[in-house]
């Protein structure tokens, strides 16, 4: 909670579908006779890659010595731009099965 903008991230947008989006999509789907199909990625925002280089400082429970702190490897819930960091995996990964995103 103590990341400060443009020191500690930069970039945290990532594009979200609205719910309206979302029930006409159904709708459409519903009125043509579509199968819909969902998924649930578990840990999505540690499945991202950081950009940058964030240290933390290790829980109570896990105690290192003085002076010493974490680095990340992967985005963590609860840092600015984790979101974004699942966003751009996701989307590179769905381009790369042959997918492509609307505008």
């Amino acid at each position: 909670f103590t990341q400060v903008w443009l020191k500690d991230y930069h970039d945290t947008f990532s594009a979200v579908a609205s719910m309206t989006t979302f029930r006409i999509l159904i709708n459409i789907a519903a009125i043509l006779g579509w199968d819909i199909f969902t998924i649930d990625v578990s840990q999505a925002y540690t499945q991202g890659e950081l950009l940058d280089d964030i240290f933390i400082k290790a829980p109570r429970s896990h105690p290192l010595p003085k002076g010493v702190v974490y680095k990340l490897k992967r985005p963590l819930y609860g840092t600015k731009q984790a979101g974004r960091c699942w966003y751009l995996h996701v989307t590179k990964t769905l381009r790369s099965i042959g997918l492509t995103q609307l505008a």
